[in-house]
């Protein structure tokens, strides 16, 4: 007999469980993916349990939206467009000093809005090797964390000249407000879907499933890899919960 599993969709926010923090501190992510009919061997069922496991095809689209673009900017590649309000600085390189004060002032430290800087906004190093700064108040700074004051960011002794990267928003003179066009194009992704399943006769003889447990462990990439910028990069594993609905997580 052949078990067809319809399309399913899902929608949640990307989380980095490691850091703790939500990836780059928005983001909402709609994924719609359909799988392959998957045959289950035939044969006598009857007064048996059955462990089974069984793989198949799967793929579909990601797209994605943003509540509020402008601190990815150099991340999406989307497109700028002018208003008034506040403007969005590209992403800065910078390298704290190799002696005290351990202090990187940004281009736009006197109308910088220091509250656009949060945690994911300042990090070093590149694609799987970025390390996140934990954004603290004065007076705490540490290996890892910095604080944030009026454009000026400051950090401990242990992070004595690293290159460091940051986004964050100003006002300028002119009032412009420059954002980003929410990057709604999908984005195709293919992979494979494996099936847990415990297969059982009931009494009357029809096939019945317990402990479904529907498990696909990827990752998808959306945005432009541009130089000196990376595609955004996540993984996400659909499981059902113990009512049979199909939850989606992002890793």
């Amino acid at each position: 007999m052949a078990l067809a599993l319809g399309a399913l969709v899902g929608q949640g926010m990307v989380f980095d469980t490691t850091n703790k923090y939500p990836f780059l501190g928005y983001g909402e992510i709609s994924i719609n993916f359909d799988t392959n009919e998957i045959e289950i061997p035939k044969g006598n069922w009857s007064n048996q349990m059955v462990y089974h496991s069984l793989l198949g095809g799967i793929g579909g689209t990601v797209s994605w939206h943003y509540s509020d673009a402008n601190l990815i900017a150099a991340l999406t590649g989307g497109t700028a467009t002018a208003s008034s309000g506040i403007s969005v600085a590209k992403e800065e390189a910078g390298t704290v000093p190799a002696t005290s004060t351990y202090t990187v002032t940004l281009t736009n430290s006197t109308t910088c809005i220091d509250g656009s800087i949060g945690h994911g906004s300042i990090y070093t190093g590149t694609g799987s090797s970025k390390a996140y700064f934990e954004i603290v108040a004065g007076g705490s700074e540490a290996t890892g964390k910095c604080s944030v004051s009026s454009g000026v960011l400051t950090f401990a002794v242990g992070d004595a000249s690293t290159a460091i990267r940051t986004t964050y928003l100003y006002t300028n003179a002119t009032g412009t407000y420059v954002t980003v066009a929410p990057d709604d194009t999908p984005a195709s992704w293919a992979g494979y879907l494996v099936l847990e399943r415990v297969l059982e006769t009931n009494a009357i003889g029809r096939l019945t499933i317990y402990g479904a447990d529907i498990v696909w462990t990827g990752g998808f990439r959306l945005g432009a890899t541009r130089a000196g910028h990376e595609a955004i990069s996540r993984d996400f594993r659909v499981n059902n919960d113990a009512s049979g609905d199909v939850l989606l997580y992002f890793d």
